[in-house]
C-alpha cells in the first residue's frame, strides 16, 4: 500500500525531526513506531486531520518582512500528511528542483562567449512573493489531477490543496507544487521565445535568466513573460485567485545595442557587470550581488552582537563560541546526511556558495573590486561596526579570511573516516559546550555530535 509506506517514512522524519536533543530514532523500538504509523493511517482514514489548521509566522530577514505557515509541534497527525503529500507529488510528477551550482557553472561558462556576439539580450526576472502566490487548488486541478492513480493519494492531496488554498512558504508540499507550475511556464516561455533567438534560459525557483542573440526589446520581453503567467497560473481566469506577477524592482535588461558604459544584472547571489569601452567592446566582471554582500555582513553582526549582549547565556561574551561561528562562516562544511534509505554528501557555507569566484580571485581584470575588498575586510569590518574590539586571533591570521579560505578551498570535513575523527570532534563540541554523552550516559552518534556542533555555530544541518 504506497501510502502506508509514504506515512511510515514521514512518522519517522517528523519524530526525528520533533524530538528533544536526547531522543535517537534507533532507541525507539519497531513495534512502537508501527503502532504510531498505524494510527496516523487510520486517523487519515477517518479523516481525523485539518491541513486549515495554519500557524502564520512573520520573519524579518535583511530588512525584509517574510510570511510563512507552519504546523505546531502538537499537530502531529498534519506534519506527517503533508510529508506525505510532498513526497507524492515529488513521485507522481517526476519532480526535479534545479541545481543552483550547476546553473551557476553555465552561466559563467556561457558569458565570456556571450559579450563577443555582435547582437545579445540578457533578461533577468523574478516572481514577486512567489510560494504565497501560487493557487495549490488550481495547480492541482491542472497539472497534478491527472496524474494520480491512485484513490487514497488523490484523496489525501485533494483535502490538501482545499483546505490550504495557497502553495504557502513554509509548508513542505510548497516548494513542489510551485516547480510543477513552474515547470510548464519554463516549457510554454521556452516555446514563446524559440523564434527570437533563445540561446539560453534557466530558472532557480522564483529567479530566471534568458540569453538572446538578437534583439527584442525590454517591454516586449516584459508583455511575453507577463502573458505566459497569465496562461500558466490561471491568474486571467475566472473563480481563481492566483497572484503570480513579475517583481518589476528586481527586472534587469541588458542589450548590445543599448548606449550604456556599465549595467548590473544580478543573479543567485551573483553580480554580472557589464562594461562597454569606447570602442564598443563589452566585457564582463563578476561578482557577489550587493544584496548578499548585505546579508552577509549582518550575519557576521549577529554572532558578534549575541557575543556582546545575549540574552542566552551560553552566548553572552563567550570568545570561543564566537571563534567558532566566524571560522565556519570563513569555510565550507561536508558532511554526510541520511537520505531516504542512504546518505548524500551535503555542502554548506558562504564559499561553497560563490564557487565559481574561485577561479577568478587572481584575474582582478574580471573581478569586481569591491568584491575582493568584502572578501578581504568582511570579518574585521563587522568588529568595527559593531564596536568590539577585534581579536587577536583575527590579526594577520589569513585563515579567518574569506578570501584566503575561498582561494585555498578551506573546508571543514565531518566525515569521520577521511575527515574529523571522532576525537576530533568531540573536542570541538566540547570547546562550545556540547557534550558527548547524553544525560543518561550513552554515547552520542557522530553524526548527532555534527549535527549539534553545525546548528550551534549557526552553520545549520
Amino acid at each position: 500500500m504506497p501510502l502506508f509506506d509514504d506515512i511510515d517514512r514521514a512518522t519517522r522524519y517528523v519524530l526525528k525531526q520533533n524530538a528533544e536533543k536526547e531522543y535517537t530514532e534507533e532507541r525507539m523500538e519497531d513495534s512502537v513506531l508501527s503502532k504510531i504509523v498505524q494510527n496516523v493511517f487510520e486517523k487519515f482514514c477517518r479523516h481525523d486531520f485539518d491541513f486549515s489548521k495554519l500557524e502564520t509566522l512573520v520573519l524579518s530577514q535583511n530588512g525584509k518582512k517574510r510570511l510563512i505557515k507552519s504546523y505546531e509541534e502538537k499537530q502531529f497527525v498534519e506534519q506527517i500528511l503533508c510529508y506525505c503529500v510532498k513526497r507524492i507529488l515529488d513521485r507522481v510528477s517526476k519532480v526535479r528542483y534545479p541545481n543552483r551550482n550547476k546553473i551557476c557553472r553555465s552561466i559563467f561558462n556561457i558569458l565570456p562567449a556571450v559579450v563577443k556576439m555582435q547582437d545579445f539580450v540578457i533578461a533577468r526576472f523574478d516572481f514577486k512573493d512567489f510560494f504565497n502566490s501560487v493557487n495549490s487548488r488550481y495547480v492541482f486541478e491542472e497539472y497534478i489531477k491527472k496524474r494520480l492513480t491512485d484513490r487514497q493519494e488523490l484523496e489525501l492531496i485533494e483535502n490538501y490543496v482545499t483546505q490550504t488554498n495557497f502553495a504557502y512558504a513554509g509548508l513542505r508540499p510548497s516548494n513542489a507544487i510551485a516547480e510543477i507550475a513552474a515547470r510548464e511556464f519554463d516549457q510554454k516561455l521556452k516555446l514563446r521565445m524559440d523564434d527570437k533567438g533563445l540561446i539560453f534560459y534557466e530558472r532557480y525557483i522564483d529567479d530566471g535568466l534568458m540569453i538572446l542573440n538578437q534583439f527584442v526589446s525590454e517591454e516586449e520581453l516584459k508583455r511575453t513573460l507577463n502573458s505566459v503567467i497569465s496562461e500558466v497560473f490561471g491568474n486571467t481566469k475566472n473563480n481563481v485567485r492566483n497572484h503570480v506577477k513579475l517583481n518589476q524592482s528586481k527586472f534587469n535588461y541588458v542589450s548590445a545595442r543599448d548606449d550604456f558604459s556599465q549595467k548590473d544584472v544580478a543573479f543567485l547571489g551573483y553580480k554580472f557587470i557589464f562594461q562597454k569601452a569606447t570602442s564598443q567592446k563589452i566585457q564582463v566582471c563578476y561578482g557577489i550581488s550587493d544584496e548578499k554582500k548585505e546579508k552577509y555582513s549582518k550575519k557576521i553582526k549577529k554572532f558578534i552582537r549575541a557575543y556582546q549582549s545575549s540574552k542566552i547565556p551560553d552566548e553572552k561574551n563567550n570568545s570561543v563560541l564566537l571563534r567558532h561561528r566566524i571560522l565556519n562562516f570563513a569555510r565550507r562544511q561536508v558532511y554526510l546526511a541520511k537520505h531516504y534509505n542512504g546518505l548524500i554528501w551535503k555542502v554548506k557555507g558562504f564559499i561553497s556558495n560563490y564557487g565559481e569566484l574561485r577561479y577568478l580571485l587572481d584575474d582582478r581584470q574580471h573581478i569586481e573590486q569591491s568584491t575582493i575588498k568584502f572578501l578581504e575586510n568582511a570579518i574585521i569590518d563587522a568588529f568595527n561596526d559593531c564596536g568590539c574590539k577585534v581579536p587577536p586571533y583575527l590579526k594577520g591570521n589569513k585563515k579567518y579570511q574569506l578570501l584566503e579560505s575561498m582561494k585555498r578551498n578551506r573546508t571543514m570535513l565531518f566525515v569521520e573516516e577521511i575527515g574529523h575523527s571522532r576525537t576530533g570532534l568531540v573536542k570541538l563540541c566540547k570547546e562550545i559546550g556540547i557534550e558527548a554523552s547524553c544525560k543518561g550516559g550513552e554515547l552520542k552518534s557522530y553524526d548527532r555530535l555534527v549535527k549539534e556542533y553545525l546548528v550551534k555555530v549557526k552553520v545549520g544541518f
